[in-house]
């Protein structure tokens, strides 16, 4: 098993050093902590490089990271994600977001403002939206073809954590 894992690993390096293009936009999203270069090309490709997807909304229901409302009459149960999507890049983002909420200072505000909303009772709920918004950030720099800038969101007040 460790060896598969490794030939794997060399053919992703292999196929990220061949192509330059593809390298250059893979090392501008690595800049986000938490994220490495085995997370980025596996969201990118299980996405297919995002080619067929036209909002961030699409990327989120695609990877199933989108909310499932359950409502019958008076009754209005907890809200889920639906899980309908691609379970290869939900598995892909779970260690990254663990290790961004605690590296990376927006996604560790964001983290945190959630546990404090739903009294440190249900942690899972804040890493899924941790998960959800790396998925945006992997899309958003690989469409708009820029570096990550962690200073970003200080500068631009329009955009919410």
């Amino acid at each position: 098993m460790k060896k598969q894992n490794a030939q794997v690993k060399k053919q992703i390096n292999d196929v990220v050093k061949t192509n330059k293009a593809f390298s250059e936009k893979v090392k501008k999203i690595t800049l986000v902590k938490g994220l490495r270069e085995y997370t980025v090309v596996s969201v990118v490709a299980e996405m297919n490089e995002f080619k067929h997807a036209d909002n961030k909304r699409q990327v989120v229901s695609y990877a199933g990271l989108d909310l499932k409302i359950d409502q019958s009459g008076k009754k209005d149960s907890k809200r889920r994600i639906s899980k309908q999507g691609n379970s290869n890049i939900r598995r892909a983002l779970y260690m990254p977001a663990l290790s961004s909420k605690k590296h990376e200072k927006k996604l560790k505000l964001l983290y945190d403002r959630l546990c404090q909303r739903y009294n440190f009772k249900d942690k899972k709920r804040a890493i899924v939206a941790v998960m959800r918004k790396l998925l945006i950030l992997i899309y958003t720099l690989w469409k708009n073809d820029t570096a990550y800038d962690p200073d970003y969101y200080l500068f631009n007040k329009s955009i919410a954590i």
